[in-house]
C-alpha cells in the first residue's frame, strides 16, 4: 500500500463547469483530494457569434421588454471568479491569467491537496476565442433561409 496521497486533477472548460460546479460543495465538505482547473474563456463560444440580424433583433426585443442589453445566450459573464466560488465553499481557490501564475498556482494547489487540506480550484483565464472549435456546434446545423 502506497503512503503517497493520490490526487485527481480535473481539466474542464467554464461551460462544462457550469453544469456541475456546485459539486465543489461536496468536494469541500469531504475534503476530497481534487485539483480542478477551469479554462475560463467566458463561455462555450467565447463571444457573440450570432449573425448581425439575430443579435440586432434580440437586442430590440430585450429593450422592448424592459430589459437592459441582450446577453449572448452562449457567452458567460466576463470576469467570473470561479476561484472565489471554491473559497466560499471551504476549499482553496487560485487565479491565473498567464503561464507564470498558472505554474505557481498549480504547485500551491497540489501542495495544499496532497497535504490533505481539501480540494482546490484554479480559475485559468484564457483568450476568449481559444477553444471555440469544441463549442462550434452550430456549424453542424443546416443553414436556414431568411425569407
Amino acid at each position: 500500500k502506497s503512503s503517497k496521497r493520490r490526487v485527481v486533477v480535473a481539466l474542464e472548460g467554464d461551460s462544462a463547469f457550469g453544469f456541475s460546479g456546485m459539486e465543489l460543495e461536496t468536494a469541500a465538505r469531504y475534503k476530497l483530494p481534487i485539483v480542478i482547473v477551469v479554462f475560463n474563456n467566458n463561455g462555450i463560444y467565447g463571444a457573440d457569434r450570432r449573425p448581425k440580424y439575430l443579435a440586432t433583433s434580440a437586442a430590440k426585443g430585450a429593450e422592448a421588454g424592459g430589459f437592459g442589453s441582450d446577453p449572448t445566450p452562449t457567452a458567460l459573464l466576463s470576469g467570473i471568479r470561479y476561484d472565489l466560488t471554491m473559497e466560499s465553499l471551504g476549499g482553496r481557490g487560485f487565479f491565473a491569467d498567464n503561464v507564470k501564475s498558472l505554474e505557481k498556482s498549480l504547485i500551491e494547489a497540489l501542495k495544499h491537496t496532497t497535504n490533505g487540506k481539501g480540494p482546490t480550484l484554479i480559475n485559468l483565464v484564457i483568450d476568449p476565442i481559444a477553444g471555440i472549435e469544441s463549442g462550434n456546434v452550430h456549424a453542424f446545423n443546416k443553414a436556414v433561409s431568411k425569407s
